[in-house]
């Protein structure tokens, strides 16, 4: 619903405003200020989208700090009014643009009737309101002409002539708003006049206040319990514009049906509408079931939302009870300072007396300070107390409303638990077992380490044996049987180790590569015989012998 706002205010210097200042402030700039020596720096302010000066046909102005010192020098009374402001609200059914234009024409009609200069600066909502578009005019109070400032605008100041001036741009302004929302197709409309409560809603029903509390829970996606009722009452309204218009249609059809000339009606046509119209009679709709899931969203929905609830008031009231105690706690020890001293001296016995009437009347005030104390002491105790249970408060009013929805929720909740915890004692046993079979995995291999550091001892040993028993060069027929018989020898003295085993094995192999590489048309049966009876020897044993020494010798 668009919203009308359009006020006049004056900036006086006998309230200790400035031109400089509220010009500076409201376009976010920096003004140093002549007349006072001060520099007004709003330069990081934020939400001024647009910043722009209007002045009459034939003035130059462009620079803001220069148009309003000379506004301020040109008055010389120390109460003098050196400015006003036009503040308007911009319609939300506008887009960005069409407020921007709107905005600049009223600044040129206002400057077209007075003759006076007009700073325009347009706001952005802020972190409230989304919808606060507005716009500050800041005009000067005399006419601006090549020469300077002149005559002053007393129209405006005009004990009579005043009110009725700005009746008329407020009724301006109305009009040049109703444009701007016809041109974009907005059906709203506003008006300057004061109306009443009926005129205003038209029927629609009301809605209520959220407060800055519920407002910014809103913003942050929780839903309440007023947002919901707000929620419902837009939608009736809705529904109830739509019905509206959709009798309006009906209407019209009916009207035009009504001025057309009337047809001969078929008797067939009168014969069966005299027949007995049958009432249909249809089921009540069914209430909807909700699953398990939907059921426990739900819950967990409504348990947020009351938890939300009651702790945004909950804080209030802490917020004000602290306040309160702290008021109270500073006025109960400032009135025990002021306890009166017993007599001292000659006089004392003569001064008892009144020393008593004394303490009793400080006792009168002190006494009820300290409970008035004390009870805000345990107010703002048990609001704290309070603010620990809001789960279970919001759980015990849930119940009240829906109690065998809440048993079946606890249920399943509690279920979920179990099931939570037969998981996480799964996930234990399963991280137990893999680290078991970490430190197994680690000793296998410092195991194999140690195993392969012993190997490549024994094999630095074999190497060192076979090259000091100086075998004959490869490739004449004596190496073949020397190298046979050290392979054997081999074998005797470091079997088992099949490292070792492959390591003469390949000795073998060198010296009888060379052999038949210095030949190759040469037969060689004993070369190949020694190479056969090799070859059975790595071939895997069907079934384990009793003695594995006899076996590695053969």
């Amino acid at each position: 619903m668009a919203s009308y706002h359009l006020s006049v205010k004056p900036v006086s210097r006998a309230q200790g405003r400035s031109a400089t200042a509220a010009a500076a402030y409201r376009a976010a700039a920096l003004i140093e200020c002549e007349r006072e020596g001060r520099v007004h720096d709003y330069t990081r302010r934020s939400g001024v989208a647009h910043t722009e000066i209007f002045v009459p046909v034939g003035v130059f102005v462009s620079d803001r700090s220069l148009l309003w010192n000379a506004a301020e020098a040109a008055e010389k009374r120390k109460d003098a009014r050196v400015a006003r402001e036009f503040e308007i609200a911009l319609p939300v059914e506008l887009s960005p643009a069409a407020r921007l234009s709107l905005a600049q024409q009223l600044a040129r009609e206002i400057v077209e009737r007075h003759g006076n200069a007009v700073d325009l600066a347009v706001h952005r909502p802020g972190d409230g309101d989304d919808r606060n578009h507005h716009a500050h005019l800041l005009t000067t109070t005399r006419q601006l002409g090549p020469d300077g400032f002149g005559a002053k605008c007393r129209e405006l100041d005009d004990q009579k002539q005043g009110p009725k001036e700005i009746e008329y741009w407020r009724e301006r302004w109305a009009a040049l708003q109703n444009q701007a929302l016809e041109r974009a197709g907005a059906e709203d409309r506003v008006t300057h006049e004061a109306r009443s409560y009926e005129e205003v809603m038209q029927g629609r029903a009301p809605t209520i206040h959220l407060g800055p509390d519920v407002a910014e829970m809103e913003r942050r996606g929780v839903v309440t319990e007023r947002g919901d009722h707000n929620r419902a009452v837009a939608a009736f309204n809705q529904e109830r514009k739509s019905l509206l218009s959709l009798i309006a249609e009906k209407t019209n059809q009916i009207l035009v049906m009504d001025a057309l000339p009337s047809a001969k009606v078929p008797a067939t046509a009168t014969v069966a509408a005299k027949k007995p119209v049958v009432p249909v009679t249809m089921p009540p709709p069914k209430p909807k079931v909700l699953t398990p899931a939907e059921q426990d969203a739900k819950v967990q929905q409504d348990l947020q939302r009351l938890a939300v609830e009651r702790q945004a008031r909950l804080v209030a009231i802490q917020r004000k009870a602290e306040v309160r105690e702290k008021k109270r706690l500073v006025a109960y020890h400032s009135q025990l300072k002021t306890e009166p001293q017993p007599p001292v001296g000659m006089s004392a016995a003569l001064r008892q007396r009144s020393y008593a009437r004394e303490h009793d009347r400080w006792r009168a005030i002190v006494v009820p300070l300290q409970e008035l104390a004390r009870q805000a002491t345990a107010l703002r105790v048990r609001i704290s107390e309070a603010l620990k249970e809001v789960r279970k408060w919001a759980l015990d009013q849930l119940r009240k409303d829906a109690p065998k929805e809440v048993d079946q929720w606890l249920a399943r909740q509690a279920e979920a638990e179990k099931v939570r915890a037969i998981q996480i004692e799964a996930q234990r046993a399963e991280q137990q077992r893999v680290e078991a079979a970490a430190r197994a995995a680690a000793e296998s291999a410092r195991q194999w380490t140690a195993y392969a550091e012993r190997i490549a001892k024994q094999g630095q040993v074999v190497h060192t044996e076979i090259r000091a028993r100086r075998l004959p060069p490869p490739g004449t027929v004596s190496s073949v049987f020397e190298v046979a018989q050290q392979y054997n020898v081999l074998l005797k003295t470091h079997a088992p180790d099949q490292a070792l085993k492959l390591l003469a094995r390949n000795l073998f192999q060198e010296h009888e590569a060379a052999l038949r590489q210095k030949d190759p048309g040469k037969p060689l049966p004993l070369l190949d015989r020694v190479a056969k009876a090799q070859n059975e020897q790595e071939k895997p044993i069907a079934k384990p012998t009793k003695d594995r020494d006899q076996d590695l010798e053969r």
